[in-house]
């Protein structure tokens, strides 16, 4: 009887080709999870700004003289321990200013629908027990209303000094806006005691600090009508930026690439994801 074994160099040759086609399928898988990490994290964002806006225009129902707003927080705190992004809830002189994760809206679920009552309008870390309680694991009735734990393959970007950075690491560890109560239309905070009544759209994440509407709603050939501005300045939160050396901040971008001034990446920057806001509260997405 005559048998064959294999050669040592056969067997090497065998293994050789099984690991580089694990090594491909497990790169493959580790890239498609990094995307959808970063996927989640837009949608929880969009999502959550399609939730505050439309609370937004109808808090007039919910009760009370205090003005409310509902917005948007995203958060990379390293004491938090995970970035988030909440529902969050401004009144009249809550004092928070630009203190967003103060401001997550917190739900007492012991009461019954949603009216000024059952809504926790001030400072709502304190409102918690431990920062962990975030996440819904605290046994007491209080619950944020909407929040989102990303994964930690999905990284924020924001404007921080003279480019982007890692959110954890810019001056604010927190960054978020509003939607005007009735209208909808996208605000940012203020220090002024009559915020949110007193405030002005806004745009978000468009490069530059700003843009002039000129002659806005005028018609063609009307007079000036006395104390009437027909020009007006929009500010833009969270400003974007024009990429003036290659493949800075991100790999692959060339100059003159517009980038938004919220972003959502991969840890190596290989697929990311920007965000923009428009005057009126739309949220819009793209890759880049």
């Amino acid at each position: 009887m005559n048998c064959k074994a294999y050669t040592a160099i056969e067997l090497m040759v065998v293994m050789t080709i099984m690991l580089i086609m694990l090594g491909l399928g497990i790169s493959g898988v580790v890239s498609t999870m990094r995307r959808a990490a970063v996927n989640q994290a837009v949608v929880a964002i969009t999502s959550t700004g399609e939730k505050a806006r439309s609370l937004s225009i109808a808090s007039d129902n919910l009760g009370g003289a205090v003005a409310t707003v509902f917005g948007v927080v995203i958060s990379d705190d390293p004491v938090i321990g995970f970035p988030l992004v909440a529902l969050t809830m401004g009144q009249k002189g809550d004092g928070f200013v630009n203190d967003h994760i103060k401001r997550v809206a917190i739900i007492d679920t012991a009461i019954g629908g949603l009216s000024t009552d059952t809504l926790i309008g001030s400072n709502a870390l304190s409102q918690l027990n431990t920062n962990s309680n975030l996440l819904g694991t605290a046994t007491s009735s209080r619950r944020p209303l909407s929040l989102h734990k990303l994964k930690s393959t999905a990284i924020p970007y924001v404007f921080s000094g003279t480019g982007l950075v890692p959110l954890r690491t810019a001056t604010s560890t927190n960054c978020g806006w509003y939607y005007h109560q009735g209208s909808g239309a996208l605000i940012t905070s203020s220090g002024s005691s009559q915020w949110p009544i007193d405030a002005y759209p806004c745009e978000l994440g468009k490069p530059g600090t700003g843009r002039t509407w000129t002659n806005l709603w005028m018609v063609a050939g009307q007079p000036a009508v006395p104390g009437k501005k027909w020009t007006h300045t929009i500010a833009n939160i969270l400003p974007g930026m024009t990429v003036t050396t290659a493949g800075q901040p991100f790999p692959g971008l060339k100059v003159g690439d517009e980038v938004p001034g919220l972003v959502i990446s991969s840890p190596d920057g290989g697929f990311r994801m920007g965000v923009t806001g428009s005057a009126i509260g739309q949220l819009l997405t793209r890759t880049f």
